[in-house]
């Protein structure tokens, strides 16, 4: 079976990560990166265009909004069930 490769994984495959590597190094974009590598910054980037995305945020939050809302629904009385019980 023939392994497929997605799209964004083919995008990246445009790149060539050597001369990316080179014009990091000269620049020295590295010398000031906390938390991502210029490389992972420009995957996380390329990323968040392709889904029409206005911030890194904005994609953490989706799957955790989804799930809120999932929770939220379980938890809602049915009122069709509670419309015949007895007021004390």
């Amino acid at each position: 079976m023939a392994a497929h490769s997605s799209l964004f994984a083919q995008l990246l495959q445009l790149i060539p990560l050597p001369a990316f590597q080179r014009i990091v190094r000269e620049e020295g974009g590295e010398g000031c990166a906390k938390g991502f590598t210029c490389r992972m910054q420009l995957v996380a980037m390329l990323y968040l265009q392709l889904a029409q995305a206005k911030s890194l945020s904005e994609i953490c939050d989706r799957p955790r909004q989804k799930l809120a809302g999932l929770c939220q629904r379980a938890r809602a009385p049915d009122l069709d069930s509670t419309a015949g019980v007895r007021e004390s």
